[in-house]
């Protein structure tokens, strides 16, 4: 995803509270865009619809930085499963994330 400060106007469409309240999430809009690339890599991961990013996906705690990792709780109808995302930011402005499963 390219970095625009416009996911802010956004960030409670798929950010629970919780996830909001954490400091490298909030208001910085790096962290919202790896909150966000990591609830797209997951709900592509899962390859199925009815994972709603907001409901089904729960970013943890974690420490921002322009390359990391960070766990996740995904609600699936089989039971909660928790993931490992790496992200990492471009030079040329873009952050990526994917699954490690």
């Amino acid at each position: 995803e390219l970095i625009k400060m416009k996911i802010k106007s956004i960030k409670h469409k798929f950010l629970s509270d919780v996830e909001l309240a954490q400091k490298q999430i909030g208001d910085n809009t790096n962290g919202l865009y790896v909150a966000w690339c990591a609830k797209e890599a997951i709900y592509k991961w899962h390859g199925k619809k009815g994972l709603e990013f907001k409901q089904h996906i729960h970013i943890k705690p974690f420490k921002l930085k322009d390359e990391g990792s960070l766990q996740a709780l995904v609600e699936l109808p089989a039971g909660t499963k928790e993931l490992t995302v790496n992200y990492f930011k471009t030079k040329d402005g873009y952050m990526l994330g994917y699954v490690v499963a």
